[in-house]
């Protein structure tokens, strides 16, 4: 049979850490737990191999099984499966045996496979200094992807990694980060939001204000006495921190890239006791933890496939407040974020989302009066701004966080994005919404200014910070018409009134900024995926009291539904893309197409629909692949199968014909021959797999036509 369309063989993964650090971490079934993570949440054929020592006979017959894969397959009745198992001989060129089996693994399995992961935990029991050199140098000059997921706690083993993995030119290294459990945020100033939350809604209605006047005065003193009580301490807590100009050693911050895991530490303690292998029903954790440990080897899968979600919002004061449904609907449409980068206001709705997740949005909402009352003043000084930030999210640091939140500020110096990646969460959003004529932030002599200046929707660096996928958010809508202004007479004298109207210039001054901001966030529009793009109106930048007709005006947005819709495709489209090819499975005479445009199962394809009558993207790209490889395949034509459910009075039901119909049409768009073509409908439930599921199947029409070995055989870890 002729080559695939597109061929990009198996990607390979190794998994590994410092050598001290691979004698305290369960490895092993951390590996097994992930490989489980990409194969059923992101449905890639992954293998995994584990690296032993062992005698140079098992060594060489290993090696030379894989190396003579072709032979083997041809040899024998029934399918060989790739070996679990690769035993090196120590006393040879380790990198060079590793070497030759890489190659010929993905020569042999490397149209039947996405992902060959490597397990190393066993051989750091001998040579511990050199088996991630060993393994390294043995992946060099490759012809498939190769990424190394180094897992870290430290920004020291992090910054030694150089010299345990020696030169990695063409290797992609994922710096991985084991973060240790949360601190206990300081819950000083807790007192004072809650008690100021009472005022503020005392004042919100009538009836709110009879409920608190009904309250008893000694109570209410109590309050307020605990309140002050608990504003000194976090006043004191405040100082300790820097008040707002501490200095951070960016040698002590993670890469802009890294991938954050927080492990559970229940988790680690079982899988360091376990012997044997694991599988997520039957880790004996609690509820909440089993969920965090599944967001998190999730979040894993997603950095080692490069499908990873950035969203980058833009600022503009109280408009920010649009990002807040447009989070909410993400995760509703099943769309994860990995890393939040933002300026100025959309930077603080990133720190409370990378926080506290779905109630950090709650929070910010609700809190719309602090932000109000702590912005006013700064004009003064940004210090009333961060210390709100600081008391509300736990005087927290951005590298502790596991989402990876990069605040993007404006260097005033050479007036380009300055992306910031360490500090505490007050001082860096402070930096990152220093607006003029609003007091800058300083990080050591370095003078920071609002992000929005330099990238007001800072995509780039959502995409520098390991993004594979971005959703922007310009929060600026067009500016509203004012509307002609009234032609009096006489016309020079009132010409001469307005020109001089200080008001006037105030006001167009402030729209004149939001022009500008909007303008500016197409700088960078090209770096995201799906922009939203705010339609909102009667409201300002200032508005901060009207943080909940803001949300419900984006709600509704068409603009909003559109942007969700468009990332729910693109999402998809990234679930499948693999190593963007076609893959071939045999079944007897029968070969079937499986490709990244399509949602992949074992053994078939199905074409992705937006509608009954609309393909995505992705699938009408995959058929004009399809379409390429038939014209160099004559011996073949291509039979269209559409699965249905069930009958209608003895016909397949019209959504049915339709997707049949549109994907022959895309078919004969691209242009194949109407007789290579054979479109059928099954319907029934013995037959059907899924509703309105599509089959490409090409069907060997010659005796002569050229055969390809039968390789099937079970995934499973």
């Amino acid at each position: 049979m002729t080559q695939p369309i597109w061929k990009n063989g198996v990607k390979i993964l190794l998994v590994t850490a410092p050598p001290d650090a691979m004698k305290m971490l369960p490895l092993q079934p951390m590996i097994r737990l992930l490989v489980d993570r990409i194969a059923h949440t992101l449905r890639d054929r992954v293998w995994t191999v584990r690296l032993q020592w062992g005698p140079p006979s098992t060594a060489t017959s290993v090696a030379g099984q894989i190396a003579a894969g072709a032979t083997v397959q041809a040899a024998v009745s029934s399918p060989t499966p790739p070996p679990r198992t690769l035993v090196l001989d120590p006393n040879g060129r380790v990198s060079g045996q590793l070497h030759q089996f890489l190659a010929a693994f993905d020569q042999t399995y490397g149209d039947e496979l996405d992902l060959l992961v490597l397990d190393p935990t066993e051989l750091f029991s001998q040579r511990p200094t050199e088996v991630n050199h060993l393994i390294v140098a043995s992946m060099r000059a490759l012809e498939v992807g190769v990424c190394v997921s180094y897992l870290v706690s430290t920004a020291a083993e992090w910054h030694a990694a150089a010299f345990d993995l020696g030169p990695t030119n063409d290797i992609e290294i994922l710096p991985t980060v084991l973060l240790r459990p949360m601190p206990i945020p300081d819950h000083v100033g807790e007192d004072v939001m809650a008690y100021t939350d009472k005022l503020t809604t005392a004042w919100s209605s009538a009836q709110n204000m009879i409920d608190a006047l009904s309250v008893a005065p000694l109570v209410r003193m109590r309050e307020g006495i605990q309140a002050t009580v608990s504003l000194w301490e976090a006043g004191f807590v405040f100082l300790r921190t820097g008040a707002g100009s501490a200095e951070f050693d960016l040698n002590d911050a993670w890469p802009i890239n890294a991938i954050k895991l927080r492990v559970p530490f229940s988790l680690l303690e079982y899988l360091t006791e376990r012997r044997g292998p694991v599988a997520w029903d039957e880790l004996p954790i609690p509820g909440e933890a089993q969920d965090q440990a599944e967001s998190t080897f999730g979040r894993w899968a997603r950095g080692v496939t490069a499908r990873r979600v950035g969203v980058a919002l833009g600022g503009g004061g109280a408009l920010s407040y649009v990002a807040v449904p447009l989070l909410r609907d993400l995760k509703a449409a099943g769309i994860p974020v990995d890393i939040a980068t933002g300026c100025s206001f959309g930077a603080i709705v990133c720190a409370y989302y990378s926080t506290y997740g779905d109630q950090g949005l709650d929070r910010i909402v609700k809190h719309w009066y602090a932000a109000q009352t702590t912005v006013l003043w700064g004009f003064v000084t940004s210090m009333p701004f961060q210390f709100w930030l600081d008391v509300d999210l736990g005087f927290r640091q951005i590298q502790d966080l596991e989402i990876n939140f990069v605040p993007v500020a404006t260097d005033a110096r050479s007036g380009l994005e300055w992306p910031i990646r360490a500090g505490v969460i007050g001082q860096t959003c402070s930096a990152s919404g220093a607006v003029p004529p609003l007091a800058p932030t300083y990080e050591g002599t370095r003078r920071l200014l609002d992000g929005a200046i330099a990238a007001e929707v800072p995509a780039a660096i959502a995409v520098f910070s390991g993004s594979n996928m971005v959703i922007g958010c310009n929060v600026i809508p067009l500016a509203a018409d004012t509307g002609a202004e009234p032609d009096l007479f006489p016309r020079p004298f009132w010409t001469a009134v307005r020109s001089l109207n200080p008001m006037r210039r105030l006001y167009d001054f402030s729209r004149a900024y939001e022009m500008l901001y909007r303008q500016c966030s197409a700088s960078q529009a090209e770096w995201a995926n799906v922009t939203f793009v705010a339609t909102t109106q009667n409201t300002s930048a200032g508005d901060f009291w009207k943080a909940r007709e803001i949300i419900d005006e984006a709600k509704v947005s068409r603009n909003m539904a559109f942007a969700v819709d468009q990332a729910r495709q693109v999402w998809l489209e990234l679930q499948l893309h693999t190593a963007e090819r076609v893959r071939f499975k045999d079944v007897g005479d029968d070969v079937f197409l499986v490709g990244d445009g399509t949602i992949a199962g074992p053994e078939a394809g199905d074409v992705g629909f937006i509608e009954d009558d609309v393909l995505l993207p992705a699938s009408t790209a995959f058929l004009v692949r399809v379409a390429h490889f038939l014209r160099d395949a004559p011996w073949a034509r291509l039979i269209v199968h559409v699965w249905c459910t069930g009958e209608r009075n003895g016909a397949p039901p019209a959504e049915a014909i339709a997707r049949r119909d549109v994907v022959v049409a895309a078919l004969l768009n691209a242009g194949v021959e109407s007789d290579r073509l054979a479109p059928c409908i099954h319907f029934g439930l013995a037959l059907a797999r899924e509703s309105n599921h599509i089959d490409l199947q090409l069907r060997l029409d010659e005796s002569g036509a050229p055969q390809a070995p039968s390789r099937r055989y079970e995934l499973a870890s």
